[in-house]
Order: C-alpha cells, then structure tokens, then sequence
C-alpha cells in the first residue's frame, strides 16, 4: 500500500482518514495550525515543517483552503508531483456512497433467503427509515441504477409522509405537488417551532435553508404565488438596509429577463434574447461575436459560480472587469477581490433554500434569487438538465485547476448530483414553476420538462452512459 500523509486535521481530514486507511498505510496528518493531540487513531499528528522527516509516496491535501496548503508546501519544498488533492465536495461523496454501501450489506444480511439489491427495493416504504431509502436512492442514481433508483425515490417519499412534521416531510409534499398538504405542514412546523429535525427548534433567517421564511417563499414559489414569496424578503432587505440587494432588486423588479445557459442549441436565439429587458449568463461565458445570432449580444447580470472568482482573477478575464455588468457572487470573496473585479456593482447570493433531498443546483439558484428579488418574467435559454452528451457550447469557456480537480473520476458529475442535489427535485421545480407560468424556456427546455420524471431519467442514463 502507499505510504501518505494527510494534510488537514477538520472535519475533512478526519473523514478522509477514515476512507483512505483501508487502502493506504497513513503516516502521519499534518495540520498548519499546532494540535493539543500529537496523535490520531495511532498515527503522529504533525507540523508542516516535520514533514521532510517522514518517508511517504504521496501527499493529500483534504482541506478547503488548498491554495494555502500547496503554498505551504511549495515553501518547504514538497514536489508538486507528489500532492493529490483530496477535495471537500469528494470526500462528502465518498463518505455517502460508502455509508450507502454499509447500509445494503446490512440491510441485506437480514432479509431471508436471498441478498439481491432487488429484495430490498421490494420492502414495503416502512420497512426502512426515511432517510435510508434516501441513501439507497442516491447510491443508485450514483451507480447509473436509474430504474432503481426511482423505485427508491417513491419508497423515500412514501417514507416521509407517514413522519412527524418536519422540514424534509414538507419538500417531499412540494415535490409531489400536493400543495394544500404542504403548507399545512408548513403551519405545523411553525407551531411546533422546528423544522429539518422535529422538536429540534430553530431561530428564522433568510440564510438557514430550514427557517420558517424559506420554507415559506419556497412553498410560494411551488405554488405560483412569486408576488407572496417576494414580498417578506423585500421588506427583510428594507428593514436590514442591505444596499446591494436593494439595488439588484431595484434592477430586476418587474422586468423580463432572458437566463442564458451554456448548452449552445442549433435555434438561432439571439434575437429573442436581446429583446427581454435583461440578459444573465453564467460565468465564466465568453461570447464570440460570430454567434450572436444564436446567444445575443448583451450582458446585464453575470452569476459567477463558486469556484470561478479565483480562477477568472488569474486569466485577468474582461467579463469580470466590466462596469456594465451587475455581478452576483455564489460564495463569499474578499472585500478586495470584489473591488477588483467590480467596482462595487456586486452582491452575494443570498438564499440557501433547500429542495427534496438536496440543495438545487446553479439553475435553480439562480432563479430563486431572481424571483424572491422581484423578478419580472423569465424565460431560460440553452439548458438541457444534463441531458446532451455534449455539455457547453464554444461561448462557455472553461476555467479549471486541472491540476487540482485531476483526481476527479470520470464519474464526478453525475455522483456530485447524486449525492449533492438532486436530479428529480430539480426536475420537478423547474417543471411545476414552468407549468405554474411562472418561467418560460426555450424549445429544448419546454420539450424536457414536458416529459414524465421516468421519461427524464431514460433521457439522463442515456446521456451518462
């Protein structure tokens, strides 16, 4: 086995710790901050610069703050050849599908004559906690077990209805659209005072995907009802006087809004693009003027994806540095950054609303902090759900560490949906607001989320296949 050495002593690190040691011989763990323990499960908890002192092949940064680490290292003159990034959002899969994986064997050593995966799909909804059957479902859709993993995804919600009122019972009945249920729920929750976990009570707030006003907004927006849903948060963003969302929600209230997408479609769109009153592109997008007839020409608003500051700052991007352009960061950056690339027209996303068994990917995001901010119509543009084989267009120029994401497998995206997300309740979102009228999309968009959940999912594992 080789030999390595972790470097990261949080919570990452000890998850990694636990899924590398069956197939590594752990040297040591290295944390730049001095530890009050000197050893870990037997293994000598170390300072950067003990490292040269220890005979190891390769060495796994699982800490978010990677830039910091491979600079530390740089300085005690680690080879770069010899460190593998272990990333956070990696070691949170790993460590799902490996509790899935115990699961199963459990599960199966106590059914009677037989241990096929199938004998355990065919127990009735209570022969297993919510959130097991959760947990099977991911592993499966994570496997490309789709049929299965549908089978899964009805014993989960089956599950949930017949639990205390909680959060999780509440987006299980959104997302079957059962509307009047679901907000009967909600008024439950807010009596009992709790949530995500029953009797386990919580403060409200904007910005805990389990408070009583995002499950509320979110039930508005289910139900069609966006004036509702927007209207809490524009008196919250008064009351706090928080100026960028103030000036962002002065922006967008009541305007069209095209959301153009990086799946380039054959329909020239151009046109019906520049015509809403404004444009939003996801970063990093570079629009070659050759297809305007199919993309448009303008940009209003850029939604720069977590990892995409970093990343743009390096190739010193113009998309970054535009005075015209309104910018919405998905994570926090540094008050610097933000005047560097800026100018001051800038604001964090705000919303941490959570779906059925996940939180929403990009998309949604973007039109839940859109139509919470007052939003006018919106119609979306170049997205196909995962469903092309082909995933972005020439215009959607692609800024990653290869380097760092390097020890990605090839099946990444489709376990980051799995266990991160959720195919089916994104699915489901953006169909039922769609058929609420509360979004428009594109002749790609509308044929999608026309179909059936089982007509998607045949459409999906094709796709990852």
């Amino acid at each position: 086995m080789k030999k390595i050495i972790i470097f990261g002593f949080g919570s990452g690190g000890k998850q990694a710790f636990q899924l590398l040691s069956s197939s590594h011989t752990i040297v040591a763990i290295c944390d730049s901050k001095k530890q009050a323990i000197r050893e870990y499960l037997n293994v000598p908890v170390i300072l950067p610069t003990q490292i040269p002192d220890f005979d190891y092949d390769r060495i796994i940064v699982a800490s978010m703050y990677v830039s910091k680490v491979m600079a530390v290292l740089q300085n005690i003159g680690v080879n770069e050849e010899k460190i593998d990034v272990y990333e956070t959002v990696r070691i949170l899969i790993d460590k799902r599908l490996k509790d899935a994986e115990r699961l199963i064997h459990n599960k199966q050593a106590n059914i009677e004559h037989g241990t096929a995966l199938g004998k355990l799909l065919n127990q009735p909804a209570d022969a297993m906690l919510p959130e097991e059957w959760c947990l099977l479902y991911d592993y499966l859709i994570a496997n490309m077990q789709f049929d299965k993993g549908l089978m899964a995804r009805d014993k989960t919600l089956t599950a949930y209805q017949k639990t205390s009122p909680c959060e999780d019972r509440m987006l299980a009945l959104l997302d079957m659209g059962l509307f009047d249920e679901a907000k009967s729920e909600l008024r439950k929750i807010s009596l009992a005072g709790d949530s995500r976990e029953c009797g386990e009570s919580r403060e409200a707030g904007n910005n805990d995907p389990g408070s009583i006003e995002s499950l509320s907004a979110l039930l508005n927006l289910y139900s069609g009802s966006v004036a509702l849903a927007s209207r809490d948060i524009a008196q919250r963003n008064i009351t706090s006087q928080n100026k960028q969302a103030l000036d962002f929600s002065a922006l967008i209230n009541g305007r069209t809004i095209a959301v153009v997408g990086p799946c380039l479609a054959n329909d020239e769109q151009g046109k019906q693009i520049d015509e809403c009153d404004l444009v939003v592109r996801l970063s990093p997008s570079v629009i070659n003027e050759t297809e305007y007839n199919k993309l448009g020409s303008r940009t209003d608003i850029v939604y720069v994806g977590a990892h995409a500051p970093v990343y743009m700052l390096k190739e010193n991007m113009f998309l970054l540095k535009r005075d015209d352009v309104f910018y919405v960061f998905e994570s926090i950056i540094t008050d610097s950054q933000e005047q560097l690339v800026t100018e001051g027209r800038a604001r964090k996303m705000e919303f941490q609303i959570k779906l059925f068994n996940g939180f929403p990917n990009f998309l949604q995001r973007i039109l839940i902090d859109l139509l919470l901010l007052g939003a006018g119509r919106i119609k979306i543009f170049n997205f196909d759900f995962y469903t092309g084989k082909q995933a972005y267009g020439s215009h959607y120029k692609n800024l990653v560490d290869r380097k760092k994401f390097s020890s990605r497998p090839k099946n990444h995206l489709l376990q980051s949906q799995a266990v991160l997300h959720d195919f089916a309740s994104q699915f489901n979102f953006c169909k039922i607001i769609m058929e609420k009228d509360v979004i428009d999309a594109d002749t790609k968009g509308r044929t999608i989320l026309g179909m059936t959940l089982v007509e998607y999912f045949m459409l999906l594992e094709e796709a990852f296949s």
